[in-house]
């Protein structure tokens, strides 16, 4: 897995990224935000404002609009939210 490491200045809390699904999980989609040099997770709750199961993951290789919610601070994980509700709260 890519390091975040120094992320905080490349990825401010709050800004609004680009990423490309790597992979899915049982808890959410891995995704790429810099050329490979930079993973972050959407976990499944961070995926739609209102829960709708069966959850359906976006396929490998779908480009995403995503809010930068947090660091892991024990595996350095860039947190990332795709919910409508955080992007449009991102952009006011």
């Amino acid at each position: 897995m890519a390091q975040v490491v120094g992320s905080t200045k490349i990825f401010p809390l709050g800004a609004i990224v680009e990423g490309v699904v790597l992979r899915q999980a049982s808890y959410g989609i891995w995704v790429d935000l810099y050329e490979g040099q930079v993973e972050g997770l959407v976990e499944f709750i961070q995926m739609q404002d209102e829960p709708v199961y069966p959850i359906e993951f976006p396929v490998n290789g779908t480009k995403l609009k995503l809010v930068v919610l947090g660091y892991g601070e024990i595996d350095k994980t860039l947190r990332l939210s795709m919910k409508p509700s955080m992007l449009e709260k991102a952009v006011k």
